[in-house]
This record gives C-alpha cells, structure tokens and sequence, in this order.
C-alpha cells in the first residue's frame, strides 16, 4: 500500500520541477526528500524521477502516477477524515453569520457548500447574528465559528480576515446625492447618519467614518442592530449610511439607493472562533472559508485578498 506522505512528497517535487524546490516548498531537509522518492521508487518497483541539472523530469511511469496521485492523496484523506469523525462522538456545530448572506458578501453561500462537503456527519446549526451581538454571542459560547465583520476589539476571540470590498453609501432615492454613480468620502462627511444605539462604541465609529467625519455632522440615533432595521432607518430619518458592497442589493431596493464611495476604508469580512477552540470540525469551518476566499476572492467586486 501506498504511503500518502511518500505521495505529497512526490508531488511537491513533480511540480516544482526540482527536488531542491519540492524540498522547500515542504519545509523538508533536501536530503529527506531524495530518500523519501527513493523508498517511493522500491515501493512501486519503478524509476519515477530522472535528475539532471536543471532539476528532474518525469519517466513514463512518473507521469503515470502524476496523472493520479492527487485523487489518491485526496481519496485517502477523505477517509481519514471519515474514520477520525467515527471514532469520536459529534456534537452539532454552530455557525453564526452577521447579517444572513451579506457576512461573506457572494463567498458566504460557497464557504458553506465546502463546508458541507468537508464534514458530512456533523450537525451544523446555522444562527444569524446581529450588529449587537456578532462577536458576544461566540464569546458566550452560543455560537461556535461565525463570518464576522471587524473591527473588534476584545481577547476572547481569534478574528481571521478574509478579504476587504469597498463601501457603498445607502439613501433615500430621493436624496440629491442618489443622482450620482459614485461620490468622494470627503463630500459626504457633513450628511446626517445613522448612530447604531447598542453596538460596541467603536464599531460604531468605523461605521460613522467618525476619524475621517471628526465629529462634524449630526447622527439619528436608533436602535439598529439588523439590515432590515438600518434600511428603515435610514428611510424614516433621511440619514445616510456607509454600507458593504455585499449589503447594496438588499439595502438599495426601491425607495432606497446606493452610490460607491470612494476614499473610505474596506469593510472585512472575517471568520471568528473563541482563542484556545480545539474541536476539528469547528476549526474546519475557518480552513474552508479561507480556501474558498483564496480561489473564489474575484468574485468580490473591488474585493482585495486578506487571508
């Protein structure tokens, strides 16, 4: 049977082109690599690498195993994971998201979906999350991993930016500002916003641009802690809202709109887990939405990679 490890190493070298590369790209002693292809090569009774100077080219068998050992390693793999999940008891997973769909903007939906896939067999509760309670409710144990959006502040967590996408600016259609495609940040530090009353004080401030505004312009306070809260906010006062790329089509719908803005800070999109979590599954979740970021970060319009 074949040993997986002896497979990656053959990979990693088959694609770099070099055992000095397959070595570093492994973090390996070169020498461990060469001995490593060379037990591979008894195992399979057959001469996979040829070296040379400009590194090793592949014999026909070696591009034969080339050609499947991906799916070998990923197929056994698999079943590891399938036989370390039966061998312990599952408790269900809960994953909180902020704001339903917009919490990962357009990723959201394929985080899940490899999530899924990564642990079929566990339960996975989804819970969705407020303004005011996106980061209390993992801290308190309710919620077991969460796509967040930053800024936070406290210990308790461990918050792993994903990617970054550019502010839009919500209003009422009617607003003078609506008739324009995109306004500077500096033209609209003067407008009337909407203060969130009950979320932490300084995401708060990130939401209000209160460094770049320097508490120049009058707020409407209400107590918003929902996107639907801040649309009929936003529409009953007339104020204005910086608001995520990901939130325009929910937040811009008729009688509301939204401009891009430019010159404002990114909003992130984070994954979020108490600091010391150690259950595998839950961990998961954070590797996927990571993977799923780094492959699919382009559908993110303006979206700028973080992970």
């Amino acid at each position: 049977m074949l040993d997986v490890e002896l497979l990656k190493i053959f990979l990693a070298v088959a694609e770099e082109g070099s055992i000095h590369a397959g070595a570093r790209k492994l973090m390996v002693a070169q020498p461990a690599v060469s001995r490593s292809l060379q037990k591979l090569e008894r195992e399979v009774g057959a001469q996979l690498l040829v070296r040379s100077h400009r590194g090793v080219d592949l014999t026909p068998a070696g591009g034969e195993l080339l050609a499947h050992v991906q799916d070998i390693i990923q197929r056994m793999e698999r079943v590891s994971d399938a036989v370390r999940r039966a061998a312990r008891p599952s408790r269900p997973v809960t994953v909180g998201v902020i704001a339903g769909a917009v919490s990962a903007s357009k990723l959201t939906e394929a985080i899940f979906a490899a999530y899924a896939e990564r642990v079929r067999g566990v339960e996975i509760h989804v819970q969705e999350l407020t303004f005011v309670d996106q980061f209390s409710r993992i801290e308190q144990e309710a919620v077991d991993v969460a796509l967040v959006r930053p800024p936070y502040r406290g210990e308790q967590l461990v918050v792993e930016p994903l990617f970054g996408e550019p502010l839009a600016l919500g209003c009422r259609a009617d607003n003078p500002i609506a008739r324009f495609a995109r306004v500077d940040v500096d033209g609209i530090l003067d407008l009337p916003m909407v203060e969130m009353i009950g979320v932490p004080d300084y995401w708060n401030d990130f939401w209000l641009l209160k460094q770049q505004r320097g508490g120049r312009a009058e707020v409407h306070r209400r107590p918003v802690a929902t996107m639907a809260e801040l649309r009929y906010a936003m529409m009953t006062t007339g104020g204005v809202m910086p608001i995520s790329q990901g939130s325009v089509g929910y937040i811009a719908s008729e009688p509301m709109a939204a401009v891009i803005l430019d010159g404002a800070p990114l909003s992130v999109a984070a994954v979020a887990t108490r600091r010391g979590e150690a259950r595998p599954e839950v961990l998961e979740f954070a590797a996927c939405a990571r993977r799923v970021t780094r492959k699919f970060v382009n559908r993110i319009e303006g979206g700028v990679l973080l992970t």
